[in-house]
């Protein structure tokens, strides 16, 4: 009888065991997975870019939308023909720039076809080199080799997203 007992106990024990691992795993899957959702299709894709959030984007927000549809499609995955990468074309000077204007190794290579982190290493280029944000110095420090038409395209779709 006592044995019986104790096998129940084990049982539930196992039971519990069981079901809170599968919670944790499962919340964590939901939060490793949000950045990187390629479409943000999801729906925490979604809250987390503020897409279905009343708060409308800033302009520089805006702004990081245009020149990434610009450089690559909004493709994380792009390859350039000067080693750039990622959905801003970012090189590997570019990281090396931020990480020294940063004081530290803050990114790393890999991290230029993350879209989250990639806009935050074009942003903190930005708070270095261009404080105040200027879109027209924004673009010249992102590619300053690049034709009129580079900026006119960016400032384009930029228009293009201020009345969407």
């Amino acid at each position: 009888m006592e044995s019986k007992s104790k096998m129940r106990v084990k049982i539930k024990g196992f039971v519990l065991l069981f079901l809170v691992n599968f919670i944790f795993y499962f919340i964590g899957f939901l939060f490793a997975n949000q950045n990187y959702d390629k479409n943000n299709s999801s729906f925490i894709g979604k809250i987390y870019k503020s897409e279905i959030s009343s708060t409308p984007k800033t302009e520089w927000e805006l702004f990081l939308d245009a020149l990434s549809y610009v450089e690559s499609r909004n493709n994380d995955n792009a390859i350039g023909t000067c080693n750039d990468v990622g959905r801003y074309q970012i090189t590997p000077i570019f990281v090396k720039e931020v990480n020294r204007l940063s004081g530290y190794d803050k990114y790393s290579l890999t991290d230029r076809t993350d879209s989250l982190t990639a806009s935050q290493i074009v942003t903190d280029m930005n708070k270095y080199r261009n404080p105040n944000f200027d879109i027209e110095k924004a673009i010249k420090l992102h590619n300053k080799n690049a034709p009129e038409s580079y900026r006119k395209q960016i400032l384009s779709k930029l228009k293009e997203l201020k009345n969407s």
